[in-house]
C-alpha cells in the first residue's frame, strides 16, 4: 500500500520511480521527470495501482512502463507470474521522452486510456508492448528455486525467461508527434 500524490520526483541517473513487488496503491497528480531510463515503472509483480493525472517528461528510455525485467528472487507470492498486474494508467500526459510514451513488458490486465502523448519516440517507437524478462541473480539460486517450486515463472539459474502479456487495452489516447 503505497500512495504517491502531488509530488515532484526527478533528476535521477536512472528511474525517478521504480517499484518492485509493490501491491495496492496509486500515483496521483505527480510530475516524474529527468531520468536516464524510464520516468517510472511498476514491475516485479507490482499490482493493483491507479496511475492518474500525472506528467511524465524528459526521460531517456520512456515515460511509464507496466513491467520490465526482474530477478525472480525479489518477487512475492502470489504475484510470481507476470511483471505487473491490474494497472490503470489513465488521464496522464507524457511528453519529451526519446523512447516510448508507455510500455507493457510482461503485464496482465493493463489499461492505457484517455492519455495524451506528444514529442515521444524520437529515437524509436511511441508505444511498446513486448515481452518482459525474468532472471535469477547470481547468489540467489535457492530463492529462485523456492519461487519456481511455488509455480513462479522464471529460472533457478542463469539466463532470462521471456514473460508474455495478457489482457492489454490501449484505448482513447491522443498521440501527437
Amino acid at each position: 500500500y503505497i500512495y504517491v500524490e502531488n509530488s515532484n520526483v526527478g533528476n535521477a541517473a536512472q528511474n525517478p520511480l521504480d517499484f518492485v513487488a509493490v501491491q495496492y496503491g496509486h500515483l496521483l497528480g505527480n510530475k516524474f521527470h529527468d531520468g536516464g531510463d524510464w520516468c517510472a515503472y511498476l514491475k516485479g509483480g507490482s499490482a493493483y495501482f491507479t496511475i492518474e493525472g500525472n506528467e511524465f517528461t524528459n526521460c531517456f528510455v520512456g515515460g511509464f512502463t507496466a513491467g520490465q525485467g526482474t530477478g525472480l528472487e525479489y518477487m512475492t507470492s502470489p504475484w510470481i507470474h507476470h511483471e505487473a498486474y491490474d494497472l490503470k494508467f489513465v488521464n496522464n500526459v507524457v511528453h519529451d521522452v526519446t523512447g516510448a510514451a508507455v510500455g507493457v513488458n510482461g503485464g496482465y490486465n493493463i489499461l492505457f486510456a484517455y492519455n495524451t502523448f506528444y514529442r515521444v519516440g524520437t529515437r524509436s517507437h511511441a508505444i511498446e508492448v513486448v515481452y518482459g524478462l525474468r532472471s535469477c541473480d547470481a547468489g540467489h539460486e535457492a530463492d529462485c528455486r523456492r519461487r519456481v517450486n511455488e509455480g513462479g515463472w522464471g529460472r533457478e539459474g542463469s539466463g532470462e525467461e521471456p514473460i508474455g502479456n495478457r489482457n492489454v487495452t490501449i484505448v482513447d489516447n491522443v498521440l501527437l508527434n
